[in-house]
């Protein structure tokens, strides 16, 4: 499948708005690729991650920082770890064996002081220590063309179509 990005227009729309709507901008702007139908193909994704030293014990780690359409090279085409469904695909997708060959911490729930809460999170591979989710949102917003290809495949997988569909709609709210 063509990488084809979702825009930064279609990240900015209200999470209510309807369906119909969402795909209709994405036709107009030739991104309607990104929501395949709902049939038997499949999508190759990959999960990505990014190197980033610990805050706390100085060890180069690799933060998972998302999920993109295999061969991506929009930053416009990742779904952010930061979202909840991309979080439980990852965790369905990365075993032991690729997480310690990429450097990644283990993903689990943490403990956050500074939200107060806890939340699934990456960990320094060394230390455990919570890679918060701002530390994904500002790996995130460096991310361009240039550095988009220079991101770590931790995992890849095939996909339903229809799966793919699912988590863009959960991702975005519609």
């Amino acid at each position: 499948m063509p990488s084809r990005s979702l825009g930064p227009a279609l990240f900015t729309r209200p999470k209510d708005e309807p369906r119909e709507t969402l795909l209709a901008e994405a036709k107009e702007v030739g991104m309607e690729g990104m929501f395949p139908s709902h049939s038997d193909t499949t999508v190759s994704v990959v999960v990505l991650g990014c190197p980033e030293v610990c805050w706390r014990c100085g060890v180069i780690t690799t933060n998972v920082v998302g999920v993109a359409p295999a061969g991506a090279t929009d930053p416009y085409d990742l779904l952010p770890f930061t979202d909840d469904p991309v979080k439980e695909l990852v965790a369905a997708l990365l075993d032991e064996a690729a997480r310690h060959q990429a450097g990644v911490g283990r993903i689990r729930s943490r403990w956050s002081k500074t939200t107060g809460s806890a939340y699934v999170s990456n960990g320094c591979r060394r230390c455990d220590a919570l890679q918060g989710d701002h530390y994904i949102m500002e790996s995130i917003a460096g991310i361009d063309e240039r550095t988009m290809r220079e991101l770590v495949a931790v995992a890849e997988a095939e996909m339903s179509a229809a799966g793919w569909t699912e988590l863009l709609e959960a991702c975005l709210g519609v």
